[in-house]
């Protein structure tokens, strides 16, 4: 594949009369450089977490992305035909719309063992008559990236708090993918190995909201909701990417995942009535007890995976 850099390409349309300025954005968090390239090649968070932007997939590959992003800009939707290509430490973003044209590369680099900096800069060009218009467009940017920072922030951060408590995710050491970010259904998440315990649960503290209920050493936490006549148990964490489900969509007796629309089944389920109880995943609970409106859950030992 032939592949120009973000520099030539610049340089090949400022012979061809385009002139260009530039801007820049930076921001620091307690994340990973694997979030943030994992955060620029996860496409199906784009229709779900981001309010101000969509994308028509035209092609994805590995490491490069083609899309029509359907941008608003207040009241203006404007559809902008995009280029991304992104590697282990990078991406680059092209795009135009009439005679302007946008360059954007975003750099992530280690601060310390658990933080980032991420710096976006924009290369806006113009013909040199258009000049004037420049420092309006990078204004709009600026705003614009304040918007996608508060939107793609909090899921670049929880995945680092879920490496602080020892958990990694597949893509560490496989790579990851534009192409690979479409399969919702895998399993990403590697879980820390963890002791067998217990997590009890009082029904009355349960009510329309999905709440989390943790160990008595912290390490371990599960979804209790009602549905109907029972009470719902299931993960605390999509095991895909890693998403928070304390603050999920509970559709029916599902969980549904905040970042991509995944949708999970509980582990179990408890007639708040008669305390009878069905557990499908054995791997997660293995027993229930009913006594005096309070459940225990029993969590078998696991090993890392």
């Amino acid at each position: 594949m032939y592949s120009q850099s973000l520099e030539s390409i610049k340089a090949e349309l400022e012979g061809h009369g385009i002139s260009f300025s530039q801007s820049s954005q930076i921001h620091t968090g307690k994340y990973s450089v694997l979030d943030a390239e994992w955060n620029y090649k996860d496409v199906p968070h784009l229709g779900k977490i981001h309010s101000q932007v969509n994308a028509v997939v035209t092609y994805l590959g590995d490491g490069v992305s083609n899309s029509m992003f359907v941008q608003s800009l207040g009241p203006i939707k404007i559809i902008l035909n995009t280029f991304l290509n992104c590697d282990s430490n990078e991406q680059n973003y092209f795009t135009s719309v009439g005679p302007f044209v946008l360059l954007v590369n975003s750099r992530w680099a280690v601060i310390d063992e658990a933080n980032t900096r991420v710096t976006t800069t924009y290369f806006v060009g113009t013909p040199k008559w258009m000049k004037v218009i420049r420092p309006v467009i990078h204004q709009v940017l600026a705003r614009n990236y304040k918007i996608l920072m508060s939107e793609d922030t909090p899921m670049r951060l929880q995945r680092g708090y879920l490496r602080r408590r020892g958990y990694s995710f597949r893509g560490d050491s496989k790579g990851y993918s534009f192409a690979d970010s479409l399969q919702i259904s895998k399993t990403n998440l590697i879980s820390p190995a963890f002791p067998e315990t217990q997590i009890e649960i009082q029904i009355v503290d349960v009510d329309g909201d999905r709440k989390e209920f943790w160990d008595e050493n912290g390490e371990r936490s599960l979804i209790a909701y009602r549905s109907g006549g029972d009470l719902c148990i299931g993960p605390s964490i999509c095991p895909h990417e890693g998403a928070p489900l304390n603050g999920s969509n509970c559709e029916s007796t599902y969980l549904e995942c905040p970042w991509h629309g995944k949708q999970l089944k509980p582990w179990a389920k408890v007639d708040v009535i008669t305390g009878a109880s069905i557990i499908d995943k054995k791997d997660e609970i293995r027993r229930i007890d009913f006594k005096d409106r309070f459940i225990t859950l029993h969590l078998p030992a696991k090993l890392p995976g």
